[in-house]
């Protein structure tokens, strides 16, 4: 079926496109960009941020 056969060859045309955009931005250092790192980061830093609180918090109670 020449639909199916075109249909494969569309995604496996996507997915190189893909790893091909990824590879190119790693070697270009996009993941290494503090700004760019530090979009990802934020909710990490936040949810951090809460849980030292805490901790303190029940340092301080005991």
């Amino acid at each position: 079926m020449p639909h199916v056969r075109n249909l494969s060859l569309f995604i496996l045309l996507h997915f190189s496109i893909i790893q091909v955009i990824s590879v190119g931005l790693y070697i270009l250092g996009f993941f290494e960009n503090p700004c760019f790192h530090g979009y990802f980061s934020t909710f990490y830093d936040e949810r951090n941020f809460e849980y030292n609180k805490l901790q303190h918090e029940s340092n301080n109670n005991d």
